[in-house]
């Protein structure tokens, strides 16, 4: 059975992910914060998103990770709250970097979920290739977020 983490799997885009990974037939391990429900067939670890811990040695012979972490930007850009943004999202990246570094099994995939607005407007179709990087305060985070990873 393929293996699939999600860190970050409780929130919007993490469920869906696992109901699809699910259905394929997916082992599915989710990395959170928060204790969760029990659940048929998702086994949930729990994870401070910033230090390693017993949750290493899941992503040991794993397919694929999906770092799904980062608080909700619907909030206020206060100075506070741009703290947490920016922690919420480079933090568990730089950990998830480091767990994978010290696998001796690492995982065949790692998928790291970033922002759209890295990019500068979307009057036309962009991808990695794209070179024009937004402004603004979401930009440079993103861009600081694809830069951890």
């Amino acid at each position: 059975m393929r293996k699939v983490v999600l860190a970050g799997g409780t929130g919007h885009l993490g469920t869906v992910l696992k109901k699809k990974f699910l259905e394929s037939g997916w082992e599915v391990l989710i990395l959170s914060r928060k204790q969760p429900e029990k659940e048929d067939g998702v086994s949930y670890l729990f994870w401070d998103g910033e230090h390693l811990g017993t949750w290493v040695h899941v992503l040991e012979s794993a397919d694929t990770v999906i770092n799904l972490s980062g608080e909700s930007i619907r909030r206020r850009f206060t100075r506070k709250n741009r703290a947490i943004l920016t922690d919420s999202r480079l933090l568990p990246t730089n950990a998830i970097g480091k767990a994978i570094a010290a696998c001796d099994k690492p995982p065949r995939l790692w998928i790291n979920f970033s922002g759209i607005s890295l990019f500068s407007g979307l009057n036309e179709l962009q991808d990695e290739t794209s070179t024009a990087v937004g402004e603004g305060y979401l930009a440079q985070l993103t861009k600081r977020w694809e830069a951890a990873f």
